[in-house]
Parts: structure tokens; sequence; C-alpha cells
């Protein structure tokens, strides 16, 4: 009876999964023989998230440092998930970067919430509230008050 079971578990596990491995991983090649990892496309749902946003930005390092003016960016970090940085090249971008998914999406509310922080965007007035949480040792957490641009 014991190797009937397996059996009939492993005949499931066979011809259940592969369609499931094929349909989830995609990968292309150049020429040259290089294969790379694609990178989901963004949900409709955020799209509307994606691009800059300016405004006020705190980091909490040993204290709290506030810089006025700052810009963040959203880009796309899979098909439901965000990736949040700060612009290049700015006192303020020392802060961790971080990879938040949209939790919830109701009419013009956008919400994430994650151990890595929450975020909460209204999408009629274009306004963002963000608060990200130290993960690692290493991270620099900061909080964030602006508009998109």
């Amino acid at each position: 009876m014991k190797t009937i079971f397996n059996k009939g578990i492993l005949f499931l596990a066979l011809t259940i999964s592969p369609p499931f491995m094929f349909t989830s991983c995609s990968s292309s090649s150049n020429d040259d023989g290089d294969t790379t990892v694609q990178t989901p496309k963004p949900d409709s749902t955020i799209k509307e998230l994606l691009g800059t946003y300016k405004g006020t930005l705190k980091v909490f390092d040993g204290g709290v440092k506030t810089y006025y003016d700052a810009e963040i960016i959203f880009s796309s970090a899979g098909e439901k998930t965000v990736r949040i940085a700060p612009k290049k090249d700015q006192p303020y971008s020392i802060v961790t970067v971080k990879d938040l998914p949209l939790t919830t999406q109701s009419g013009t509310y956008y919400i994430s919430q994650n151990a890595q922080g929450i975020f909460n965007y209204e999408s009629k007035s274009k306004f963002l509230i963000l608060l990200t949480e130290k993960t690692a040792e290493t991270d620099i957490a900061y909080s964030f008050e602006g508009n998109k641009i």
C-alpha cells in the first residue's frame, strides 16, 4: 500500500509540476549565447506608482537629518513590487533601496506594508507617505512625504 501511495504522489508531481515550472521561468539570449533572466513586466495596478517623487526626506542614522526637495524614484521590481531608491549623487543617497510589494489597491489609494516598510499613495492628489524599516545592520531607514512630479 505504501509503495502504491508513493508512486501515486510521484506520478502527480511529475504530471502537474512541469507546466508550472516552465510558465513561471523566462529567459532570453542574444547571439553570443548570453542568457539572462528577465524582470517581470509591472502589473497595471503599479504603473500608477512608477515615477519620481519630490518632498521631505528624513534620514534616521544615529539621529535625524532632514532634506527638503529630496527626490525618490519608484521603479518596477516585479509584477506587483516597486523598487524605491533615492536620486543618485545626493547627500541623502545613502538611504537603503527597498523593494515593497503593493498589498492593497482600492480606488485611488495604493498601500504597501511589510517588514521592509510601508507606504500610502493617493493617485488623485499624487501624495505619498513612506516609512522604511531597518532589516539589516547596514540599512539606513528613512521617511518621506511628497508628491509625484
